[in-house]
Parts: structure tokens; C-alpha cells; sequence
């Protein structure tokens, strides 16, 4: 275990206080795996803690539920005094009441797997050990009651089977479908750190299926349900919309931005069905994904910048044309910005890849090698005109919609050929296109 943990567990312990590390690192650690936190629990109460640490920065992260947070080389290290919950309000926050023992504890505790206890043995009540060689996923004491205790732990019982490739046991899925409707009593942002990791996740598939499978999916994303078994109702394409969906997301890298973009991009096809006699249509459902995918974000508490990113992905990932003309190309990078467009490559070709089983995207790598030569260009930055309406006004015309439109006209020219992009060589063009 980690060096400063054990420094920590150890003068506890020397204070006449038992300490045990707990939880997610015990679990990594028996995984083999380098834990990211490291977690303690102890008989000490709050001040406790805070008087064995006194000569380091303390943060009481919930002093009220026994946590302080000791500062160490700036890393956080949490301590918890052993509990014991009495109740639950509102299916998510605890009545917390301080214990003397570390079996009160761990009875406490959500999955078998998170647990158990390492002092100088691990410390396993329920069964932990077995789970983790088992690979599955079950709770501490009935499933029912510790979903009803705290919703949202059916989400996080959906992360932990999708982040460590785990299966659910049975009695736990059953729970979660007979709970599944009391997610809605947690709040939205609480959510999404869950989601995150799911979506960031080598098998994000798989995560939105089990959410699919317990019934979370309805409460959690509506607009994502919808797309379950819907038939496309074109021969081009060879899954259902929600397959579909699921195979881009899973396709493209593992960027937060991108991973939302793909799995919202499709959304809003189901209220833009219309028959042409041979085949279905959605024309314009990347309007409506985008306007599912602003509501759904903000309400999870996504940052603004990701929320515009995936916008701006969304928008544009219906214009692809096998050929594209340099100029065609250049306006697609001012459009989307340098620091989007290999994002937009990426969702171009895993929304073909989900389409078809022997999809072919060569058109898409031949403009995406184009667009790494062209998007070192000057032109493409926001400001690239060699000249600007001050040069306009010179020239004798005065402020107004006119300047705007022969600003447009040479940002026109310039992109079909960025050699004209001199200030003599646009003013002439202007006197040209004028004749002044």
C-alpha cells in the first residue's frame, strides 16, 4: 500500500485507535491493480483525527459523516470513523451514526468486492474474496434494501460490472429492475460522474446495455431508450438505431467529448421519421440530436465547453461527401476548429463503421489525410483575411451590410485559393468585384 497511507494507519494505530485501509483500494489492490485514493477507517471520531494530524492541513470533506481529509504532499488521504447507518432519507443520504467496530462498518457498505478491510490481513465478512475470483458483482446483505437506502448505487453497480468487466449477479439485476424508478429521486449531476467513467470505459457498450436490461436506461436517458429495437428502416443500415448508437460510441477514442457526441448523435432520428415509398428518411435529425443533447447535458451539469464541443460534432457529423473539394474542406476546419476536426474524422468513421458490417471508409481517411495538410494553413484560423473592413471603408464605402458582404465574398476566394490572400491582390479584387 501506498507509503504516506501506511504512515498515517500507523500512528493511528500508535494512538491507540484501530485502522484499517477500506474499500476501492483493498478491492484494486487484491485486483492487482495500483489503487488511484487510498481510504481509511477508524475507531478515532472526527477530532480525533484531527488532533493525532494536527501538524497537517485537515479538510473536513463531512466531518458530520466521520470523513476528514488529511493533506499529505497534496494528495488527500480520507479517514471515516467506523459507522453505522440508521436510515436513509429521500433514497440517497444516510442518518449516520458513529460505531465501535469495523464489522459495523463493512455491514454498511455497498458491494461485497468494496467491502473489505486490510490491516495486517484482509478483513473479508461477505464474501469479497470470492466475488473478485468470480469476476460478479453482489451486494452487502438484500439487494432491494440497499438500492432503496441509496438509488444510486443501481448506477453504480452498472460501472462497476462495465470498468472492471464484472457480471451482475442475478439477485441484483432483479433488484434493480424492481427499483429502477427511484434513480429519479437522485439528482442529475450526481449522476454524471458515474456516467463518465462508463462512457470513458473500454466496454461502454456493454454499460448502456445493462442499463437497458434493468430498466435504468428509461429513467436515466429517455431519448436513448426510444432507440432500443427501432427498426431503420433502410437497407443501408444493418442494426437497430440503438445498436447502431452503441457500436459508434464504442468505436470512437475515448475522449469525453467525442464519447457523448457519438452517443447522442443519432437521438433524434426517431422524431424525424418520415417514407419516402422505398426507404426511411431523417432529414435534419442532426438539428434535432443536437437540441436532445443540449437539454440532456445541461442537465447532468456537463461544462460548457464540452457541451459546445459535442454540439458542434453532432451538427456537422451528416456533411461528408466522398469528394471534397480543398475549399470544401477548408470551410469544414473553420467551421469545426483545428482542435475539433480529428475528433470529427473519428465519429465520421466510426458512424460508418456501425452502419455496415463491410463498411468501407476510404473516402473518409482520403479527405482526412487532405485535412491534415490543409489544416496547418493560416487560413484556417479565425482571423485570416489579409484585410478587413477598415481597408473596405477606404476604398469609400461606408459601414453597413455592404462591407459584410464583400468581406464574405473575399473570405470566398481566398478559401478556393489562399495565394490571393495578399492585401493588394484582395483590394484589387475588390475594385474588380465593385468596379471602383
Amino acid at each position: 500500500m501506498d507509503q504516506a497511507a501506511n504512515e498515517l494507519r500507523t500512528r493511528l494505530i500508535n494512538q491507540g485507535y484501530p485502522t484499517y485501509f477500506v474499500g476501492g483500494c483493498v478491492r484494486d489492490y487484491l485486483l492487482g491493480v495500483t489503487p488511484h485514493d487510498y481510504d481509511l477507517t477508524t475507531l478515532a471520531r472526527p477530532e480525533d483525527i484531527k488532533a493525532v494530524f494536527s501538524e497537517y492541513r485537515c479538510i473536513e470533506l463531512g466531518a458530520q459523516y466521520g470523513t476528514i481529509g488529511v493533506v499529505v504532499q497534496g494528495q488527500v488521504y480520507e479517514i471515516t470513523t467506523f459507522r453505522a447507518d440508521l436510515d436513509y432519507t429521500d433514497h440517497r443520504h444516510p442518518v449516520v451514526q458513529f460505531a465501535d467496530t469495523l464489522e459495523s462498518d463493512l455491514s454498511r457498505r455497498d458491494f461485497t468486492i468494496n467491502a473489505m478491510a486490510y490491516g495486517d490481513t484482509v478483513v473479508d465478512l461477505f464474501g469479497g474474496q470470492e466475488d473478485l475470483k468470480a469476476r460478479r458483482l453482489r451486494t452487502v446483505g438484500n439487494p432491494v434494501r440497499r438500492f432503496e437506502e441509496d438509488a444510486l448505487r443501481m448506477v453504480r453497480a452498472v460501472r462497476f460490472a462495465t470498468v472492471l468487466d464484472f457480471i451482475l449477479d442475478s439477485t441484483v439485476i432483479a433488484a434493480i429492475r424492481k427499483c429502477a424508478e427511484l434513480i429519479e429521486h437522485v439528482a442529475r449531476e450526481r449522476l454524471r460522474g458515474e456516467l463518465e467513467k462508463i462512457l470513458l470505459s473500454p466496454r461502454v457498450k456493454r454499460g448502456f446495455e445493462l442499463f437497458e436490461e434493468t430498466g435504468l436506461l428509461r429513467y436515466i436517458e429517455p431519448a436513448l431508450a426510444r432507440t432500443v429495437g427501432y427498426d431503420q428502416g433502410n437497407a443501408h443500415h444493418a442494426y437497430s438505431l440503438f445498436e447502431h448508437i452503441l457500436r459508434a460510441t464504442e468505436q470512437v477514442p475515448r475522449r469525453l467529448a467525442l464519447r457523448l457526441a457519438a452517443l447522442y448523435h443519432d437521438t433524434g432520428k426517431v422524431a424525424t421519421w418520415t417514407f419516402d415509398g422505398e426507404k426511411a428518411r431523417y432529414f435534419h435529425h442532426e438539428a434535432v440530436s443536437q437540441a436532445i443533447a443540449k437539454q440532456s447535458m445541461k442537465a447532468f451539469g456537463f461544462d460548457k465547453k464540452t457541451v459546445e464541443t459535442v454540439l458542434v460534432l453532432i451538427g456537422e457529423h451528416m456533411k461528408l461527401q466522398p469528394v471534397m473539394s480543398d475549399k470544401a474542406l477548408r470551410k469544414q476546419i473553420r467551421r469545426v476548429g483545428i482542435g475539433r476536426v480529428d475528433d470529427l474524422y473519428a465519429l465520421f468513421r466510426a458512424d460508418r463503421l456501425a452502419t455496415a458490417r463491410d463498411a468501407d471508409i476510404s473516402d473518409i481517411e482520403a479527405n482526412y489525410r487532405r485535412i491534415q495538410q490543409l489544416k496547418d494553413e493560416p487560413i484556417t484560423s479565425d482571423r485570416f483575411l489579409a484585410i478587413n473592413g477598415d481597408d473596405i471603408k477606404a476604398l469609400g464605402y461606408e459601414e453597413g451590410k455592404e462591407i459584410g458582404i464583400i468581406l464574405h465574398h473575399m473570405e470566398e476566394l481566398v478559401l478556393e485559393n489562399p495565394k490571393l490572400n495578399q492585401r493588394d491582390t484582395l483590394i484589387d479584387c475588390i475594385k474588380k468585384y465593385t468596379k471602383r
